[in-house]
């Protein structure tokens, strides 16, 4: 028997919608990788030719940037999102250092620096402020020569950025920012002793070299846990900064005889708890997966992956802090996910590229997955919120409809274009984020087409936009663009382009409900929407703005209405001419075709909107900011209401005097009312 969460109570004489309550039922939960497809996933660069990415990692800015450390073409950084239309493009990203890419570590609490490792040893400490890069190289005991790996390991102290760590056969650590080292660790290797264990270890690291230390991992939970892999087999773990270590490798059951740990994560989540993949050197051609799970400092380990889980070679793990049992896992085939905390595996679907995933990372603010790939340069999967909600609750795949909780929403300026100029290193453009709350919801029904209704409902619990969907079973993605409904008479008005003359007014920040329908089916969140914190404009100015616009487009709407007013009034014009014309002539019809003529005449003049239309540039700049109009946006929004006032009387006089008149001699010829019906101008 299982325990299911529904969230949301709606009652009504026909169904018991999703109820706020813990049910006791029995459920067959699977979720499948067609069942993913909806997710979105999209390139932010940086666009290099065969750029394969080995590092990640991030800092806490508006909108976040991604740092990386790039096989042969060094260290880079750019944004997650441009906050423009055109994405994120080649431009925004700026290489920081060159070298041979290994690893990059950011101050993410204070983006000023980073450490970069580079390929067969050495590490840099990269200046914001200066761009300069700092050699800050361990230093080797006398009479030794350090060995180094291909891929060197390193680790901060997430707290204090100044702590980092080292390995080489020793792991080194410095407490300033790499000025002095300690060495913490004896060799944890087995040395350069010859022999047939070391002959089959060896295919494992560059021609000559020797072994050394391939993984290092710190505690972030106790930075005085340590955990040390080589590539020589062994997995040490030290519980107390370094002072004693413990080689953990033959507690771990079931790997083969040569094999070497690919990765190592310490849980962020429960102290002891650490996931450790491992690699065969054994056969070349073994595509079977070890991935290996300790929760009490590796005293016991279990294995998480069977053979048929995960195809190919590991590179790289990560547990997710919100939901401990949302595991990823980055193979050489692409991207795995459990929901389970390793019991089943999920292959991503067809979204994302079969593309090889070196690193992984979690943003803790923006809840994106991260992914460094090699050949597809920096991928982003669009929030793990819905999965977080489907590993904390197994059985919400049975629910027929859920919407899944929601990130906060941002208004910010997205500006059309970049004004960067293209960099050297080639034109590349990643696929734009959408602009606005993006959503998930889950479907529970794989026969049906039916379509889902979404609306949106602003803090007076007033529907302000709808929209319809199509859903496919599983997980669905849509995007509200922050705006209202566009007034029913502007949404066909377009511009000389042909493209939609008017948006939606953008919404003031605030707490808005999304409510997804489907077949007498009901669920809603409330989604908080902020303000860009890069701006500092009052809440009274964009409300002062907001109302400003709002008038803007009962301005519009009137001037629509009585747009399509004149045109039918122009359109009967013309058709009682070619009727009259069409007839045989008489004084009487010759009377009615002059004052036909005389009306045409008339009518063009009463109905010339350029004096309204002369505002209306200047008033629709107000769109270009969030502050309150200004000075000349006001004068002439008013004198583009007071010149559609006027526009408007002297139609209603017209309508009421000329069109009447003419009418009413209409139906006296047995002419009307033909033309005419209803021919009154809307206000």
């Amino acid at each position: 028997m299982s325990t299911v969460k529904k969230y949301n109570c709606f009652v009504s004489a026909v169904v018991l919608l999703c109820m706020n309550v813990l049910l006791e039922v029995e459920l067959d939960a699977q979720v499948t990788s067609e069942d993913l497809s909806g997710f979105s996933v999209h390139s932010v660069g940086p666009g290099l030719q065969n750029g394969s990415v080995r590092s990640i990692d991030f800092d806490l800015e508006s909108p976040y940037n991604v740092y990386g450390a790039m096989a042969d073409l060094g260290f880079w950084s750019g944004p997650i999102d441009a906050w423009a239309q055109e994405g994120v493009t080649s431009d925004y990203w700026n290489k920081l250092g060159i070298g041979y890419g290994s690893t990059v570590l950011t101050d993410r609490l204070n983006p000023m620096g980073s450490y970069f490792v580079y390929e067969y040893g050495g590490l840099g400490l990269w200046d914001r402020g200066t761009g300069g890069v700092k050699r800050v190289d361990p230093w080797a005991p006398e009479g030794i020569i350090l060995r180094h790996t291909r891929n060197p390991p390193a680790a901060t102290g997430r707290q204090d950025f100044s702590v980092v760590y080292y390995g080489s056969q020793f792991v080194h650590k410095s407490i300033n920012s790499g000025v002095s080292w300690q060495i913490i660790s004896g060799d944890l290797t087995n040395g350069s002793t010859p022999g047939e264990q070391a002959d089959i270890f060896s295919l494992s690291r560059p021609s000559g070299s020797g072994p050394a230390i391939t993984k290092l991992a710190v505690d972030p939970l106790d930075q005085e846990v340590i955990w040390a892999a080589t590539d020589d087999g062994n997995l040490y773990l030290t519980r107390s900064g370094g002072g004693q270590w413990e080689n953990k490798r033959s507690r771990i059951r079931g790997l083969p005889k040569a094999s070497i740990a690919a990765h190592i994560h310490v849980s962020s989540v429960s102290a002891g708890s650490a996931f450790v993949a491992f690699e065969s050197l054994e056969a070349s051609g073994d595509r079977s997966t070890y991935i290996y799970k300790t929760e009490d400092y590796g005293s016991r380990w279990d294995r998480i992956s069977e053979d048929r889980d995960v195809l190919g070679q590991i590179h790289t793990l990560v547990q997710d802090v919100a939901a401990e049992e949302l595991l990823f896992v980055g193979a050489e085939d692409g991207l795995y996910v459990s929901l389970n905390g390793g019991e089943d595996w999920i292959k991503w679907p067809d979204s994302l590229p079969t593309v090889p995933v070196q690193a992984l990372a979690i943003h803790p603010t923006g809840h994106d997955l991260i992914l460094g790939t090699n050949g597809r340069n920096v991928l982003i999967l669009d929030g793990v919120s819905p999965l977080r909600e489907m590993a904390k609750n197994p059985q919400l795949s049975e629910l027929e409809i859920f919407l899944f909780e929601q990130d906060t929403a941002y208004i910010h300026v997205n500006n059309p274009a970049s004004s960067r100029l293209p960099k050297t290193d080639g034109s590349y453009s990643g696929s734009a984020k959408p602009y606005g709350l993006s959503f998930y919801y889950w479907i529970n029904d794989p026969e049906s087409t039916s379509s889902v209704r979404i609306e949106v409902l602003d803090f007076e619990n007033e529907v302000i936009r709808t929209f319809l969907d199509y859903p496919e079973r599983g997980v669905n993605h849509f995007v509200w663009d922050l705006r209202e409904e566009i007034p029913e008479h502007l949404r066909k008005t377009v511009n000389k382009d042909g493209d939609s003359r008017f948006q939606g007014i953008e919404v003031l920040p605030g707490s808005y409900t999304v409510r997804v329908e489907r077949d007498l089916r009901t669920v809603e969140q409330r989604v908080e929407v902020v303000a860009d914190s890069r701006g500092d404009i009052p809440l009274i100015e964009r409300i002062t703005k907001y109302h400003a616009m709002k008038r803007y487009f009962a301005i519009e709407e009137k001037v629509s209405k009585m747009q399509i007013w004149v045109d039918r009034v122009s359109q009967g014009i013309s058709e009682i001419s070619a009727y009259l014309a069409e007839e045989p002539t008489s004084i009487e019809l010759e009377g009615l075709r002059s004052e036909n003529r005389r009306l045409r005449d008339e009518f063009v003049q009463v109905g010339d909107f350029s004096k309204v239309y002369q505002y209306r540039e200047q008033v629709a700049n107000m769109t270009s900011s969030y502050d309150a109009p200004t000075e000349g946006q006001r004068l002439d929004l008013l004198r583009m209401e007071e010149a559609a006032e006027e526009l408007f009387g002297k139609l209603k006089d017209f309508s009421y005097t000329n069109l009447k008149s003419h009418s009413e001699k209409l139906k006296l010829a047995d002419i009307g009312p033909l033309f005419f019906l209803g021919f009154m101008p809307i206000g």
